[in-house]
């Protein structure tokens, strides 16, 4: 799997201030200081974007505030699908501003942790807890937990204080996508 970042996006850039002139975000400024070319194609509803899209071939997308509703045809295009990462407590803080209400709020809980974890073949990750809810999207292999096996595309839940054990098979590596929102901890258990 190609886990180079090939492209992003931004809102398209209008002008601002009293010289009215185009002044891009800091999302396209750190990008292009990078050499990470930023997409920005107006409406994801128009076909020659949907096209443009489906040309980069990828195996997963991961949306966060991207501010526009996508289309199935878009939601479709990758191998394992679309994952909309939301930075607040869904349903709590829904809108324009989740984030800006949070901290007005004062809530001490908000946010979202993803990371990519791979366990090798024959590896098992013992009975343990967490103090937190979370969920492992499938990317490659098979994820073998005491819930069953889920190959690519699945999406396991496991709910906050579970006992739970989960690893690879004996003759293939599996490479996961854990989400969370509260701070992650891990606890073994005797079983």
């Amino acid at each position: 799997m190609d886990q180079e970042l090939d492209t992003g996006r931004d809102p398209v850039p209008r002008p601002a201030g009293r010289g009215k002139e185009i002044i891009y975000s800091p999302v396209k400024q750190t990008a292009l200081a990078h050499g990470i070319p930023v997409w920005q194609p107006g409406s994801l509803k128009r076909p020659e974007n949907i096209a443009a899209l489906a040309a980069y071939n990828a195996d997963l997308y991961i949306v966060a505030a991207f501010g526009q509703i996508l289309p199935q045809a878009v939601l479709d295009q990758p191998r394992y699908g679309t994952l909309n990462i939301h930075a607040s407590l869904l349903p709590k803080y829904r809108g324009v501003s989740p984030i800006s209400e949070a901290i007005l709020q004062d809530d001490p809980e908000t946010g979202v942790t993803v990371r990519m974890v791979r366990y090798p073949a024959g590896f098992t990750n013992s009975w343990h807890t967490h103090p937190c809810a979370h969920g492992m999207f499938v990317l490659e292999g098979t994820l073998v937990t005491h819930q069953g096996s889920f190959g690519p595309g699945n999406f396991v839940w496991f709910p906050q204080g579970m006992t739970m054990e989960h690893g690879a098979t004996q003759r293939e590596d599996v490479t996961v996508l854990f989400l969370t929102n509260k701070r992650f901890e891990i606890h073994y258990v005797q079983r």
